[in-house]
């Protein structure tokens, strides 16, 4: 009842204030309120509260009551006054503050600066307009920092969206003191055009948030400084990874750098270099990503210290592959079910870097179960199919390796055990465009069906031979030296395709000028192609014994009685 009566007892104090100020407004004239303030209902009580807080009795801007007390209804005002189209968001409450009163704590370091004198750069400039980023000349919703990012600069909606969610503070920025400079020392100091500029705004928001003299410059010059990169291609690197402005020198950077230069060796040049290959290197955390699986590297993969340098500089992103999903399930299925050695494993990486970051569930086991399942291959020839053709992992099964091998099966009529000896004799034949290089020997070296068949089955790493740079200058060597025609040179090959496997500079060269010194023949004079067929082939021991017997005079005897019945 009490309650009820002091109800009753407010409901009219509260209808005779209002008859008294709609009645005589004069007699309040203790305090000056505008005129506006009188033609609305209870405007009174707002003004009250307005005074009791230290604040002036009318909105500024020409803004209502109203537009004070809600805050977004504010800043819809300022769009309003400013013919502004954009429409703000539905935020968090941390973003509308800053939206509409700004974040004067983000500024305190630019306000002391000032108090105690600024440079050039960090003074409020005289701005040109046609300047870039774009100046802001009066204190209207364009001075805002939404409004800003938005419709001057004209961020897409995804990074305002990320801005107003994630960075909410970066909405109460000043525009002419920090988010400005900001933009003139990403442009500046990288050398970065206005799109580039944007787009690592877009990428990473957070790079606003850094005081540009205090931090960022300092920043952009250590990184130059410690990995050893010129300008652009730092640029490139934050372009790619633009958080890397973000992280502390001190407490991140420095502590990584340290580990990768002194504890495994890298020199500067060489950690620039994979920080440009991979940029999201910096970012992997040093105690639970990098030390973990360069041990794991070390240790289980038998990798010493200048071979994990060259496997990280190839390929620095294994760093960032998942240990449980994909690093160690991988050493245990080389290792266990392959039974690979930590040498093998040493020589295989060392081959094929790229080995490591392959899916073992999507890509290696499908691929070893085929060479098992359908071409017979053993666990010992998986191994050496590896270690002669450490690529064969990195090329599609379906698209590459399962065509070649058929094609192979086709051209050259080859049965299955046929066909699993010649793929483990020589399984780099699946990384040749088998049908361009069929074609070269056939057309450019001159080669018949049944000379190049026998030639690949005698001999099937030939496929891999460059036919300009290697087959053609050997095969014109001995056409020269041997005063022998092609087909005879080519028949040659065929009865001996190893003759082709040999190094014409190393091998064949050296010893047709032994076989001259020996027969006594000057350079006009042809040796036997025969007697070269033979002593190409022989072993440095074989070849030695076999001159300390050699008689050139029983030579010629047989050599003439051989073209008598040629001749017969």
């Amino acid at each position: 009842m009490r309650g009820l009566a002091w109800s009753r007892r407010g409901t009219v104090w509260l209808l005779w204030w209002l008859l008294a100020w709609k009645a005589a407004p004069g007699v309040f004239s203790f305090v000056s309120f505008p005129a506006h303030v009188y033609a609305r209902p209870f405007a009174g009580l707002r003004v009250a509260a307005r005074l009791r807080r230290g604040l002036p009795a009318a909105p500024q801007n020409g803004l209502g009551d109203e537009d004070f007390t809600d805050p977004m209804a504010r800043v819809n005002a300022l769009l309003i006054e400013s013919n502004f189209s954009v429409s703000l968001p539905s935020a968090h409450p941390k973003t509308q503050e800053v939206l509409c009163h700004g974040d004067a704590s983000l500024d305190e370091d630019l306000e002391a600066k000032e108090e105690g004198g600024v440079g050039r750069d960090e003074a409020e400039e005289e701005d040109d307009p046609s300047a870039w980023p774009p100046p802001v000349a009066s204190p209207d919703a364009r001075s805002m920092a939404y409004f800003y990012l938005s419709s001057v600069l004209r961020l897409e909606d995804s990074a305002m969206l990320r801005i107003t969610i994630s960075y909410p503070s970066i909405l109460g920025l000043s525009v002419n003191r920090r988010i400005r400079p900001s933009l003139r020392c990403l442009r500046d100091d990288l050398q970065l055009s206005p799109d580039a500029v944007l787009a690592v705004i877009s990428k990473q928001p957070a790079v606003l948030q850094i005081s540009p003299h205090g931090h960022l410059r300092p920043k952009i010059r250590w990184l130059r400084e410690a990995l050893v990169v010129t300008t652009r291609q730092l640029a490139s690197i934050v372009s790619t990874f633009p958080a890397i402005l973000t992280y502390s020198i001190r407490e991140n950077l420095e502590p990584k750098v340290d580990y990768f230069q002194e504890t495994l060796g890298f020199t500067p040049a060489e950690f620039g270099a994979m920080v440009r290959r991979f940029p999201s290197l910096l970012s992997l955390s040093l105690q639970r990503n990098l030390i973990p699986k360069v041990e794991l590297l070390d240790e289980h993969l038998g990798l010493d210290r200048p071979a994990l340098r060259r496997l990280l500089q190839r390929v620095p992103m294994v760093l960032a592959s998942s240990m449980e999903q994909n690093l160690e399930p991988k050493v245990y299925y080389l290792r266990a079910e392959l039974g690979f050695s930590p040498d093998q494993c040493a020589r295989l990486l060392r081959l094929s870097p790229q080995v490591i970051l392959i899916p073992l569930d999507e890509t290696l086991i499908p691929l070893i179960e085929y060479l098992q399942v359908d071409l017979g291959f053993s666990i010992a020839d998986v191994r050496r199919a590896l270690l002669r053709f450490p690529r064969m992992p990195t090329y599609s099964l379906e698209n590459k390796l399962k065509p070649r091998i058929e094609f192979l099966e086709t051209s050259f009529d080859l049965e299955p055990m046929a066909l699993r000896n010649f793929l483990c004799a020589a399984p780099q034949v699946l990384g040749v465009q088998l049908e361009d290089r069929l074609r070269s020997l056939r057309e450019d070296l001159g080669m018949s069906d049944y000379q190049m068949r026998a030639c690949v089955l005698g001999l099937p790493t030939v496929l891999t031979y460059s036919v300009h740079n290697n087959l053609i200058p050997k095969i014109q060597y001995m056409m020269d030296h041997t005063a022998s025609t092609r087909d005879e040179v080519l028949n040659m090959c065929m009865a001996k395709p190893s003759v082709l496997g040999y190094s014409l500079e190393k091998r064949i060269a050296p010893r047709l000028e032994v076989l001259r010194v020996i027969l006594e023949r000057d350079d006009t004079e042809p040796v036997e192609l025969d007697l070269l067929k033979r002593v190409v082939g022989m072993t440095e021991k074989t070849f030695i014994n076999w001159l300390e017997m050699f008689d050139p005079v029983q030579f010629d005897f047989q050599q003439q009685k051989q073209d008598q019945w040629d001749f017969l």
